[in-house]
């Protein structure tokens, strides 16, 4: 009974452990993200939709042929990326903006880099920048960072925008309850004097009054 209670605590605290690992890794995710969209001038909220549906906030997923593999850094998922490669896999994604190994693996100095959340949302939204600038709007930028196929391009669109009108209802919600948040004070105590502390002042006339 005993060995039964001291398994099911070591499961629970490891599976506690990975939430929170999960849950620090899509806060730090999110914040990269937003800071890059602020920077680059990219309408906030938007590459985050993307992330959304490409990864869900997964920073070391690979898609290999279809099918999601998460890992806890950026080195085994390019581990896992050589592997496949190696067995003759060509069409795989990786990071948090799932991006085309083969299209643009020659952007980074390594699969690591490309991998890293910093370098993988950095190189996104530049690449995203320079599909608005040739095709001249967000939705014709949205629908050709995902695919070349029409249809599938369509659909994609659909999630994203879908995402991203609830992110930015989200942010609305956000700022309006820290501006309407009560601003609270620290009110110190007053300094009391104790009456065995005061002494008493004579004045010139010889009379006694006490401060």
């Amino acid at each position: 009974m005993k060995k039964i209670v001291g398994m099911s605590l070591g499961i629970l605290a490891t599976t506690g452990y990975v939430n929170c690992f999960a849950t620090t890794l899509k806060q730090q995710s999110v914040e990269e993200i937003r800071k890059v969209e602020k920077e680059k001038g990219i309408e906030l909220g938007l590459l985050e939709a993307i992330a959304q549906i490409e990864s869900k906030f997964s920073p070391y997923v690979v898609n290999a042929c279809g099918r999601g593999h998460t890992f806890k850094s950026a080195a085994e998922a390019a581990k896992f990326v050589k592997e496949k490669q190696k067995q003759g896999y060509r069409n795989i994604s990786v990071g948090l903006m799932q991006l085309h190994v083969p299209s643009h693996r020659h952007h980074f100095k390594s699969l690591e880099q490309m991998c890293e959340i910093k370098s993988n949302v950095a190189y996104s939204a530049k690449l995203f920048k320079k599909l608005k600038r040739n095709a001249g709007s967000n939705e014709a930028a949205v629908e050709r960072y995902h695919s070349p196929d029409p249809a599938a391009r369509e659909r994609y669109k659909t999630r994203v925008f879908g995402a991203w009108a609830k992110i930015k209802l989200k942010r609305k919600n956000e700022l309006q309850q820290i501006s309407t948040s009560p601003k609270t004070y620290e009110v110190k105590p007053e300094n009391k004097i104790e009456k065995s502390k005061i002494r008493p002042a004579f004045s010139p006339a010889g009379m006694v009054r006490k401060k």
